[in-house]
């Protein structure tokens, strides 16, 4: 049997480069939380179980909101 190459395929012509505006972060995970309040990942774990610093789970992550954080700092400066 005699097989025929298929025909060259042109590469898709390249999208126009779009600018996406830098968002600010909205949310922190622990360990960011932690750099952020000088303190180590064990600290922000004991904040959260006093209750003292609210989380958002995010399928298996814990994230803190950065309004979270500024609340936390602002009652603890008081």
């Amino acid at each position: 049997m005699n097989r025929r190459k298929p025909a060259p395929v042109a590469p898709p012509a390249p999208l126009p480069a779009v600018e996406i505006p830098a968002l600010p972060k909205l949310a922190l995970t622990i360990d960011e939380a932690a750099v952020v309040l000088c303190c180590g990942r064990t600290t922000i774990y004991e904040l959260i179980k006093a209750g003292k610093l609210k989380t958002c789970p995010v399928g298996r992550k814990k994230l803190v909101a950065v309004v979270e954080v500024q609340r936390f700092l602002s009652e603890s400066a008081a």
